[in-house]
């Protein structure tokens, strides 16, 4: 009986140290990396595709042996409505619970996220366009070297936009009038304040200044003083495409002859399907998008549509896709995911052809340089529900032609 006793002891604890040792190295031959997206709330459809650029990436990396030879594991860090303590939240279970050795994301809010992360060495990448980001990096460099921003600040649009509707498309207005209707978030509040500066500068009145909260959907108020004054162009600055699309919906129940410029909401899917027809005629910019007339960016597009059955977005899935891999490259130069600083290094030294264009970082606040040999802007017109490049950086790609509203 000892002797069994014994015997079952000792196999118990042999398949004990198996296990435990299978254990260890399977842990050891995944590298985790997070995607810090908002999964739930008003901006799900966006991380719904900042999280499918994410996992095509690691699916394509792990598709041809991994990394390092290690398979990339995916972990979700909900963000939802984009609360900075629910950013906090999400970046501390990543890190402390998850222990990942990167995070990637679309957007994350105006800095919450940057000094979350911040207090740690693994790299972070994002395209939160905004310059709190890059100011926090420039002024404290150390401190933020492993935050990498994968476009510009959002001082790009009002004054890109302007002196493109202006100069290179040459838009005939019947007046100098101007309507905006912002979104009460502070990034939006702030790409407003820029195009209030270019307008001005343009000789442009704004005759309506409407301030709404997330989640308006009933526009007739709004509508009704924008149709008193009259304007030739309206501004609508709102990342959310819902509120895009009620607002154009109930617009062109009665329009009146204005170009009516829109944020970066139209490029989510969502935003088409929710406005019909109602949309064609609008048009709409985003700093970073993929690159549709590159071989790169057709063979992305084409993947993407197989793998999950639709269409792509038209920027978050491209660029955090493309996150995975300035990142996947650089890990390979170090030899080791875990070295963060050589790492950083090597993402903050490199030079990386994506999707989305040509990715160079900025020394001084690490954020990727824009321009057509960099990462160029584009802007869109929606014609027969589809989306219509105008311009791209600095060549206009097809003339803009006339909403079907006007009389």
């Amino acid at each position: 009986m000892v002797k069994r006793i014994c015997w079952v002891l000792g196999l118990t604890t042999l398949t004990f140290f198996l296990i435990a040792g299978h254990s260890a190295s399977n842990a050891g031959d995944v590298i985790k990396v997070g995607a810090l997206v908002p999964y739930t709330g008003g901006y799900a459809s966006d991380g719904d595709d900042m999280l499918k650029g994410i996992r095509m990436a690691a699916d394509e990396i792990n598709a041809e042996g991994g990394l390092l030879g290690k398979k990339i594991k995916v972990i979700i860090g909900d963000t939802g409505e984009l609360e900075p303590d629910k950013i906090v939240t999400a970046v501390e279970k990543l890190v402390n619970r998850d222990r990942v050795d990167a995070i990637f994301t679309g957007y994350a809010d105006t800095g919450a996220d940057v000094a979350a992360i911040g207090k740690y060495d693994i790299p972070y990448l994002h395209a939160d366009t905004t310059h709190v980001s890059t100011d926090m990096v420039r002024e404290k460099p150390d401190k933020y070297s492993n935050i990498f921003m994968v476009d510009d600040d959002e001082g790009v649009y009002g004054p890109w936009v302007y002196r493109t509707m202006t100069e290179k498309l040459k838009l005939e207005f019947r007046n100098k009038k101007v309507a905006f209707v912002t979104n009460d978030y502070v990034f939006t509040k702030w790409i407003a304040d820029d195009f209030k500066d270019a307008v001005n500068a343009g000789g442009w009145e704004v005759v309506v200044d409407e301030l709404v909260p997330f989640g308006t959907s009933e526009w007739g108020s709004t509508l009704g003083k924008i149709g008193a004054k009259d304007p030739s162009l309206i501004l609508f600055i709102d990342m959310t495409p819902s509120e895009e699309a009620t607002f154009i919906r109930q617009f062109r129940e009665k329009p009146i002859n204005a170009h009516i410029y829109m944020m970066y909401g139209p490029s989510i899917p969502e935003f088409l399907e929710l406005s019909g027809d109602a949309a064609n005629g609008i048009f709409w910019c985003t700093q970073i998008a993929p690159l549709l007339d590159t071989q790169k960016g057709q063979t992305w597009s084409k993947n993407f549509e197989k793998k999950y059955g639709r269409s792509p977005g038209f920027s978050a899935s491209a660029f955090t896709y493309d996150e995975v891999f300035i990142w996947a490259e650089a890990v390979r130069k170090a030899g080791k995911e875990k070295d963060y600083g050589a790492v950083c290094r090597f993402i903050r030294e490199g030079t990386y052809e994506g999707v989305c264009g040509r990715y160079v970082f900025d020394p001084e606040d690490q954020h990727a340089l824009t321009g057509n040999d960099h990462i160029p802007v584009h802007l869109y017109q929606v014609r027969e529900n589809q989306h219509q490049l105008l311009v791209l950086g600095d060549t206009i790609k097809s003339p803009y032609m006339t909403p079907p509203w006007f009389k």
